[in-house]
C-alpha cells in the first residue's frame, strides 16, 4: 500500500512539473514582442530607406529636367545672338551700309524659320537726331514706299526700324521708332553704353494681334573697334542689329510640349512673359487644375533683365516617376510579421488548449491516474501535431520570402540601365535581407529538429567521416584543403546529428580560412576514463579569446555577412547536439594561428 502511495505521488508530482511547463509554454513571452516589434521596427526602416532613395532619384530627375529646360533656353537665346552678330558681321562688310535688298538677301541665307524657330525677324535700327530725321524718311521712300518714321515723340533721339525681314509679317514694325516707349528705350540705353547685347523689357509688339507680351533682342552698331569708354561708344554708335520676339512663340519653337514633363513659367520682374498653364492651346487643361510635385524657383540676369523661372512637375512627370517599390517593401514586411504573431498566437492557444485539457483529466486527483496517464498520451500526441504544426509554419515563411525577392529581381530588370547607385544599393539590400531572413527560418527549423524521435544505436565515426568527406569534397577541392582524420572509434549516439556534427565543424574550417595559406584541417581523439576528446584544429583566422563564449551561441556571428556568409546558427547546432549526447564542446585560439575545437562523447 505504501508503495502505491510512493507511486501515486510521484506521479502526481510528474504531472504537476508538466503542467506548470506547459502553463508557462501556453502565453506569450516578451521575447514574442521582442521579435515581432524588432520585425515591424525593421521592415519600416526598410520602407523608409526605400522610399527616401525613390524619392530622392525623382527629385533628382525632376532637377535634372528644370535645368535642361533653361539650359536650352539660354543655348537657344545665345543662338539668336548668333544670328545678330551675323547681321553686324555683314552691316561691317558694307561699312555701316547695307541696302533693303541686299539685308533681304542675308536673312533669307540665314534661313530664319528652319535655322532660328521662335524668332519673328532680323532687322536694323537706326540712330538718327531730330534734325536729319526727315532726310531719313526721304532716302528711305527710295526703295520703300510709304516709309515714315512714327509715332512722334519729343526725345531727340530717334531709333526708327529702318527694314525687317521678312518684312510681310512684320509689316507694322518698319518704321516704328523704338525710343518712344520707356521699356524699348531703356533697353537701348543699356546696350549703346555698355557695348553688349540686352534685351528690353516686356513689351506688345505692334506687329502681334494677339497682344502677348514680347520683348526686343539689340546688339548695337557702332564706327570703329576698341571702344573702351561710355563717351566713345555714345559718339561711334550707329544704331542696332535687333530681333523682335512674341513670348509664346519663341517658348513653342524652343522647347516641344510634347517632349518634356515640366511646366515653365517666366516673369520679367513683375511682369509676366510665359506660362504654360495659360497657353492653352499647347498644354493639357488637366495640367493646369493639379498641385505639381515639386517645384523649382530661380532668378538669372538674362541680358540685362531678372528673368524667373518658376518650374512645376506635370502630372505625366508624376505617372512616370512612380515606383511602387516602397509599397511591396512594406506589405511585403507587413505580411511576413501577421504570418510570424499567427504563428506565435497558434502555439501558445495549441499549448493553453493541451493545459486545459490536461487539468480536466486531473482533476478527479490520484484515483483516475490511468485516465491521466491516457491524457498524457493524448498531451504528447498534440505536442507532436503542434510541432509538425510549427514546421509547417516556419516553412510557409519560406514563400513570401521568395515573392519579395522575385519582385525585386523584377524591379531591377524593368529599371535596366536607368536604376541610379542608390536605388541599385537599395534593392540589393532588401535583396540579400529577404536571403539572410530565409537562411535563419531554415536554421531556426533545424535547430528546434534536432533531438527530436533520435534513437542512439552503435555508430561507427570513420564511416561519418566518410561521408562528411563525400558531402564536401567540392568545398574541399575548391580550397584546395588538406584534412587529416586519424582511425576513429565506435560509439553510442545517432549518427545523422553525429555527421552533422562533424560536417559543421569541417566546413566552418574550410570557410575561414587565411587566404593566403592552403588550408590545413587535422581531427584527432583520445579517450579519457569513460569519455573520448576529440579536437578539430585548423591554420584559420582564429578568434580572439575574448569572443570566444559567444560562437556556440545561436545568432551570434563575430563577423559580417560581406566577410564571412552564414546564419550564425552552425556551432549552436553543434553544442545542442554534443549536448545531447551528454557531452561539453569548448574552443582554444589565440585568435592569429587557427582554431581548435575541442568536443567530448561518451565512451
Amino acid at each position: 500500500m505504501k508503495t502505491e502511495n510512493d507511486a501515486s505521488e510521484i506521479y502526481t508530482s510528474q504531472v504537476m512539473k508538466e503542467r506548470s511547463v506547459i502553463r508557462r509554454a501556453s502565453r506569450m513571452y516578451w521575447s514574442h514582442w521582442l521579435v515581432l516589434i524588432g520585425f515591424l521596427i525593421m521592415t519600416l526602416v526598410a520602407w523608409d530607406y526605400t522610399r527616401t532613395q525613390v524619392n530622392s532619384k525623382v527629385e533628382s530627375r525632376f532637377e535634372r529636367n528644370a535645368n535642361q529646360v533653361q539650359q536650352l533656353l539660354e543655348e537657344r537665346v545665345q543662338r539668336y545672338e548668333d544670328g545678330l552678330r551675323a547681321g553686324l558681321a555683314a552691316l561691317n562688310s558694307h561699312d555701316g551700309e547695307i541696302s533693303r535688298a541686299q539685308w533681304r538677301l542675308f536673312a533669307e541665307t540665314l534661313n530664319l524659320e528652319e535655322q532660328y524657330p521662335g524668332i519673328n525677324g532680323i532687322g536694323v535700327i537706326r540712330a538718327v537726331t531730330a534734325s536729319e530725321l526727315s532726310e531719313f524718311e526721304r532716302s528711305q521712300r527710295a526703295d520703300f514706299e510709304g516709309f515714315s518714321v512714327y509715332p512722334e515723340h519729343e526725345g531727340d533721339l530717334k531709333l526708327p526700324i529702318q527694314y525687317i525681314e521678312p518684312v510681310q509679317p512684320n509689316l507694322k514694325a518698319v518704321g516704328l521708332d523704338v525710343a518712344h516707349e520707356e521699356n524699348r528705350l531703356q533697353a537701348a540705353i543699356r546696350a549703346r553704353d555698355s557695348g553688349t547685347p540686352q534685351i528690353t523689357g516686356p513689351i506688345v509688339l505692334v506687329q502681334d494681334d494677339r497682344n502677348t507680351p514680347g520683348f526686343l533682342f539689340y546688339i548695337p552698331i557702332y564706327d570703329g573697334w576698341q571702344l573702351s569708354t561710355v563717351e566713345q561708344r555714345r559718339s561711334a554708335f550707329r544704331g542696332f542689329v535687333y530681333a523682335p520676339f512674341i513670348a509664346n512663340k519663341l517658348m513653342r519653337g524652343t522647347l516641344d510640349r510634347r517632349s518634356r514633363s515640366v511646366n515653365i513659367r517666366i516673369q520679367d520682374g513683375e511682369s509676366l512673359l510665359f506660362d504654360d498653364n495659360q497657353d492653352l492651346q499647347h498644354v493639357p487643361a488637366v495640367d493646369a487644375h493639379q498641385e505639381p510635385q515639386f517645384t523649382a524657383k530661380v532668378t538669372r540676369d538674362f541680358y540685362g533683365r531678372p528673368w524667373t523661372f518658376t518650374i512645376t512637375s506635370t502630372p505625366a512627370f508624376k505617372r512616370d516617376v512612380y515606383s511602387i517599390l516602397p509599397i511591396l517593401v512594406l506589405l511585403g514586411g507587413l505580411t511576413l510579421g501577421a504570418m510570424l504573431l499567427v504563428l506565435f498566437v497558434a502555439l501558445t492557444s495549441a499549448n493553453r488548449r493541451a493545459l486545459d485539457f490536461a487539468e480536466r483529466m486531473s482533476s478527479d486527483g490520484i484515483k483516475k491516474n490511468r485516465e491521466l496517464a491516457v491524457a498524457v498520451d493524448k498531451l504528447e500526441a498534440s505536442n507532436i501535431e503542434l510541432e509538425h504544426f510549427a514546421y509547417i509554419a516556419s516553412h510557409d515563411l519560406q514563400e513570401p520570402l521568395r515573392t519579395l525577392r522575385s519582385y525585386v529581381a523584377l524591379l531591377e530588370r524593368q529599371l535596366g540601365a536607368s536604376n541610379d547607385e542608390r536605388t541599385a544599393k537599395a534593392m540589393s539590400f532588401i535583396a540579400s535581407s529577404a536571403a539572410r531572413m530565409s537562411a535563419l527560418v531554415s536554421g531556426l527549423l533545424n535547430y528546434s529538429q534536432l533531438g527530436k524521435a533520435t534513437e542512439f544505436t552503435s555508430v561507427d565515426l570513420n564511416e561519418v567521416l566518410d561521408s562528411v568527406k563525400m558531402d564536401l569534397s567540392h568545398a574541399l577541392t575548391e580550397s584546395d584543403a588538406e584534412l587529416n582524420i586519424p582511425q576513429l572509434p565506435t560509439v553510442e549516439g545517432a549518427e545523422s546529428e553525429l555527421r552533422q556534427l562533424f560536417q559543421n565543424l569541417i566546413s566552418n574550417s574550410i570557410k575561414f580560412r587565411t587566404p593566403a595559406a592552403r588550408p590545413i584541417i587535422t581531427l584527432s581523439c583520445e579517450q579519457k576514463g569513460s569519455m573520448w576528446i576529440f579536437c578539430v584544429e585548423d591554420n584559420g583566422i582564429g578568434i580572439e579569446p575574448e569572443h570566444a563564449h559567444k560562437i556556440f551561441q545561436i545568432f551570434q556571428r563575430l563577423h559580417t555577412q560581406q566577410e564571412y556568409s552564414g546564419s550564425g546558427i552552425g556551432l549552436a547546432n553543434c553544442k545542442k547536439i554534443v549536448e545531447m549526447h551528454r557531452g561539453r564542446i569548448w574552443v582554444k585560439s589565440d585568435g592569429a594561428t587557427g582554431t581548435a575545437i575541442y568536443f567530448t562523447l561518451v565512451a
